[in-house]
């Protein structure tokens, strides 16, 4: 059964931001000062509990809890949090605990959006940290990427279920570009690479004109005590 997440809409944002900074910078040009003002630029992140485990996360950027519930596997995605660019703190703990599982320095860069993936087993967490690169604007197509965050799953395609492959040879951790394609309803195989042979099915996974969408892999292609198995789920991205 498919599994559909939304974060939110960034051209209004991004927008809103431009004419933000391009009046910024005009004023700071107009004053009549020797000192320079600069305007801190403003960054996007959405974040992801990528890990197979069947616990929960919190996550916290540089010590603010950004999650009103803790994160299970692939969902309950964060929606774009608004941070000032350049280097964030991210960590994070259990839902019961305030005990750092994680913690890692990103570095990002102003007017852009990323995605962070949490990934690993239990005792092995990390993360990937993606950029969200959404500049096409169309009428006619959809994009989707496609992640590995399988553990232990080889190097993965995502095809259409009875079609050619979309995204080809992704090996755990990998994050694919975003690719164009037609608008409709879609059953989605995430097949073994050098087989062919699906491992799971996404089903009902409707993408829309203009949208852009993450495929991931998820869960243990042989689970563990507190894992989950392999699945798919999708996430809307903008």
């Amino acid at each position: 059964m498919m599994k559909t997440f939304t974060n939110i809409n960034l051209k209004r944002s991004l927008l809103v931001l431009s004419f933000s900074l391009l009046f910024a910078i005009v004023w700071s040009s107009c004053k009549k000062s020797d000192t320079t003002d600069s305007t801190a630029g403003i960054s996007y992140l959405s974040v992801v509990n990528g890990s197979p485990s069947t616990g929960t996360f919190n996550v916290y950027a540089n010590d603010v809890l950004m999650n009103k519930a803790a994160l299970p596997m692939g969902g309950s995605v964060l929606p774009y949090a608004q941070l000032v660019s350049g280097s964030n703190t991210l960590r994070f703990t259990t839902a019961s605990s305030t005990d750092n599982l994680l913690s890692k320095t990103i570095s990002l860069s102003g007017s852009t959006a990323y995605t962070y993936f949490l990934i690993g087993q239990s005792g092995q967490l990390d993360g990937v940290l993606a950029t969200d690169v959404m500049t096409t604007v169309s009428t006619d197509k959809a994009f989707v990427r496609f992640v590995n965050l399988s553990p232990d799953a080889p190097s993965l395609n995502l095809a259409v279920t009875g079609g050619s492959v979309v995204i080809n040879n992704q090996f755990y951790k990998q994050v694919s570009s975003f690719v164009a394609v037609d608008p409709k309803t879609y059953s989605f195989d995430i097949q073994e690479q050098s087989t062919g042979k699906a491992k799971t099915t996404l089903t009902g996974a409707t993408l829309v004109a203009g949208k852009y969408y993450t495929v991931m892999a998820l869960g243990m292609m042989a689970p563990g005590a507190a894992e989950n198995a392999l699945n798919a789920q999708i996430m809307t991205n903008q």
